[in-house]
């Protein structure tokens, strides 16, 4: 590492290759800030003036590496508008590298803390008698809690322990507080948490109050940049239009949860997919007591599922699923419930065979667990457990 420290090209050389895939010079920044935070080390602080210098380099062809960076007094990082450096850097981001940002320098940090609009959690939900909305800084943790109820005259809201008094519905004013939160450009929102009391709410209220979600989401100037989503749903015509108000490459984790108190009606996520952009992006997919219309090979690429099936699937199916999940390095673990299938054990055992024999698996007294090598990594296998739901496990050999 000390002979890299001491190569003078080390920095040219690092801003080339990111050069080359087609990043911008603020993304650059931003990734080499973030080598610098996390390794100080080894990797040195790069000035913004220096990715600068080399961008306009390179996009002129000239690729000498020998050259010494110039920086006109104009570029003073205290001359030039926070508007044109730092904020690109800090808007192109995710939630985790903005707060890294934070400890890169004075200015970031200010202008990061100044805008009230980062947030680690924001949860909206209701009742039949009130509304509830909580914010958590991505900031400091801090929890803000406001909780809305109808009075004669309007409405109370008690925040954080404070009660006040307002002339208008309770619902319009929990609306109006939500959307200022979230209408502030740039927002990044690491989980947004949408849900409804299923048990005391009719269905005209959940349709009211899914209709003023959407119609928030709606008229945003920019789609909101969030994370991870949990949200209580019905059908997938009100998942698709709040998910198509989402920025599309954030959002990485889905968690649907039930309306209905008994087996809830089947939501057609075949539709969510070809009406929505962010299924390829997805890492995370739990909906273990929403059915979803779904095949195997519908979500085979993304690394941890939890799911309700609506649908069976064939042995066939299952074992193209098996090897398709050998094929991901960075697979975790699929939980598979068929609705109406139960009892299938042998089947499934069957379709993901042949498992590791003799003393290097271990089956338990019903006979439903079986080990498969992972292709390529000795350490790691896929531990199979046949019995219902259907669990596929990425582990490690102890």
């Amino acid at each position: 590492m000390s002979d890299i420290l001491r190569d003078n090209k080390f920095v040219p050389r690092s801003i080339f290759t990111h050069f080359t895939t087609g990043a911008t010079s603020e993304e650059t920044l931003a990734l080499l800030l973030r080598s610098h935070e996390k390794f100080p080390k080894f990797y040195p602080r790069i000035d913004y003036r220096e990715v600068e210098f080399w961008y306009d380099s390179f996009q002129n062809e000239n690729y000498d590496l020998n050259q010494e960076p110039i920086y006109p007094d104009h570029t003073k990082f205290e001359n030039l508008p926070l508007l044109t450096v730092l904020d690109k850097i800090i808007h192109n981001v995710n939630a985790n590298d903005q707060k890294a940002l934070r400890h890169v320098c004075h200015n970031s940090r200010v202008l990061i803390d100044n805008q009230n609009r980062l947030f680690d959690e924001i949860q909206f939900r209701t009742n039949s008698k009130s509304m509830m909305f909580q914010l958590t800084s991505g900031i400091d943790g801090n929890k803000t809690l406001a909780v809305y109820k109808p009075t004669e005259n309007g409405c109370e809201v008690r925040k954080n322990g404070q009660r006040s008094q307002f002339g208008m519905n309770f619902q319009k004013k929990a609306f109006e507080d939500f959307s200022s939160t979230i209408e502030v450009m740039h927002t990044k929102i690491k989980k947004l948490m949408i849900k409804h009391n299923t048990q005391s709410i009719t269905e005209d209220q959940r349709q009211t109050f899914m209709t003023n979600i959407i119609s928030v989401l709606n008229n945003l100037k920019q789609t909101l940049h969030v994370e991870a989503l949990e949200i209580t749903i019905k059908t997938s015509d009100e998942l698709i239009a709040i998910m198509n108000q989402l920025k599309v490459g954030s959002l990485k984790d889905l968690e649907l949860c039930s309306c209905e108190a008994t087996v809830p009606e089947t939501v057609d996520m075949k539709k969510v997919i070809n009406a929505t952009e962010h299924w390829p992006h997805l890492h995370r997919l739990h909906s273990c007591y929403v059915p979803l219309n779904l095949q195997l090979a519908d979500f085979a690429l993304i690394k941890h599922v939890y799911v309700l099936m609506a649908i069976g699937f064939s042995a066939e199916e299952l074992r193209n699923h098996k090897n398709t999940i050998l094929q991901q390095s960075d697979f975790i673990a699929h939980v598979i419930g068929p609705l109406f299938e139960h009892g299938q054990s042998e089947e499934w055992k069957t379709a993901l065979g042949p498992f590791i024999s003799g003393d290097d698996v271990g089956f338990d007294d019903e006979n439903v667990l079986g080990t498969i090598p992972w292709p390529n990594q000795k350490d790691m296998y896929l531990e199979c457990d046949t019995s219902y739901p259907l669990s596929l496990t990425r582990k490690k050999f102890d």
